[in-house]
């Protein structure tokens, strides 16, 4: 198998980095990818040149080894993944686009969220298809706003993740609030 390490801020040189592993792995004749991440998230473009590299490989079997934190466009890259495991602990998740100015952290203007929200959303939407992930769920991290209720199928034991309009739809009542 192959390995690709995404540590720290991502930017073009990791996007360079993992492509030319996964090249690497392509030409070896492996039959695997590991991916193992740690990285609070980076440059989008970035993040969206490796999605796209790990969606184009040839070697299906990619896996996600979050160890121990994938956060923002870490989250993304792991999406991309067909599998994706954690170390313990491990965290993943909030991928809500923001930008990085000489007083830190600032919510994106209506403008760049319009230019950067559909492609992020694009995307991890079609993580989720790829690879069976909630879509729902895949959508969440990247933005705000999307209530989810968690529920079980006592015949099956499967969990799904439904919105309001699927709760009621399922049970002719609006869903509890107070919770998160």
């Amino acid at each position: 198998g192959g390995r690709a390490l995404v540590k720290g801020g991502i930017d073009r040189i990791t996007s360079m980095s993992v492509q030319r592993r996964l090249d690497d792995a392509v030409d070896s004749g492996a039959d695997a990818v590991v991916l193992e991440i740690d990285s609070p998230g980076g440059e989008i473009g970035a993040v969206l040149e490796i999605s796209a590299a790990i969606k184009a490989s040839p070697i299906a079997n990619t896996v996600a080894w979050v160890n121990p934190q994938a956060y923002s466009g870490g989250a993304i890259i792991a999406l991309a993944c067909a599998e994706i495991v954690t170390s313990d602990p491990g965290a993943m998740g909030d991928a809500f686009p923001v930008t990085i100015g000489t007083q830190g952290l600032k919510a994106l203007t209506p403008d760049q969220r319009t230019k950067l929200l559909p492609p992020l959303l694009q995307d991890v939407t079609d993580s989720a298809r790829r690879n069976g992930y909630d879509e729902f769920l895949v959508q969440i991290i990247v933005t705000d706003g999307i209530e989810l209720w968690a529920i079980r199928d006592t015949q099956t034991g499967r969990t799904l993740l439904v919105n309001e309009d699927e709760y009621v739809a399922l049970f002719g009542v609006a869903p509890p609030r107070g919770r998160p």
